[in-house]
């Protein structure tokens, strides 16, 4: 008991039956439970934050900690019954720094949220009560904060796949439908990518800063291979390789396609 009226209470595990060795329960001095602090046996360690005030979203903020003292993971439980685990990258061995699980009052995943080590980062929306035509939706940013790419995940297996800025590469899935929107796009279609669709190459096919399609060898192995596959379907032209993948150019008649082969190149 403290001076200012505020207190500690610490529980032990005296007769050694818990994984924790002390249990120690925080209050301020008007009584009210302020944080936890749980350590175990084996050298591990949680913190608990309550929010007494009620002045947060949040109800409890839990850090947990390693045996050499890392913070390996943050739980973060709303007044709504929403909640949030976040992981870190404590050894350093991905591409991410924090990895968010968003759940909503039903237990739910709603979102997840990937922060990478140069600054850019991956949030994922989920569509948990299956009413919508996709299952998912992944927005890329950039490090500075710019959306680079979105790529929708329907439920029937397709995508869309959309560039939210200029310079772009953008990797077929299955059956995508790519919009590209700006300059210095890159369309990068490796072998057994269905039927894809490239619905604005006729607005970046010449000039500086024009498209580029990228096909696998094992398809094409030059421009001349590419243009004996066209064929024409009414105002597009439409590309098939030896697998049946198919790939359609909106707005791209095979004359106007003869011309564009500075913007094909082709990769392994």
């Amino acid at each position: 008991k403290n001076h200012d009226g505020s207190k500690s209470d610490i529980y032990y595990d005296y007769a050694n039956t818990n994984s924790w060795i002390t249990d120690t329960y925080n209050y301020n001095a008007a009584g009210q439970l302020i944080t936890m602090n749980l350590k175990n046996h084996d050298g591990s360690k949680s913190d608990v934050y309550y929010d007494y005030a009620n002045v947060n979203g949040w109800a409890t903020y839990s850090y947990n900690y390693n045996t050499v003292g890392q913070l390996i993971t943050a739980n973060q439980k709303n007044h709504d019954g929403s909640k949030s685990d976040i992981y870190y990258d404590y050894a350093n061995a991905n591409v991410w720094s924090t990895f968010d699980y968003n759940y909503n009052i039903a237990g739910q995943l709603t979102s997840t949220n990937q922060f990478n080590d140069d600054g850019s980062k991956i949030d994922v929306i989920f569509d948990f009560a299956a009413n919508k035509s996709w299952s998912s939706i992944v927005n890329s940013y950039n490090t500075l904060g710019q959306l680079s790419q979105s790529v929708t995940n329907n439920n029937d297996g397709s995508h869309l796949i959309a560039a939210g800025m200029d310079g772009v590469t953008l990797k077929s899935i299955f059956n995508d439908t790519f919009t590209g929107t700006g300059n210095n796009e890159t369309f990068v279609l490796s072998a057994n990518y269905g039927h894809d669709v490239i619905t604005d190459f006729a607005s970046h096919s010449t000039g500086v800063g024009h498209d580029i399609v990228s096909f696998a060898i094992s398809e094409f192995a030059n421009f001349a291979a590419v243009m004996n596959a066209a064929t024409t379907s009414g105002s597009d032209t439409i590309i098939t390789g030896l697998n049946g993948d198919q790939l359609t150019l909106s707005g791209i008649s095979k004359t106007t396609l003869a011309t564009l082969g500075a913007d094909f190149t082709f990769h392994s």
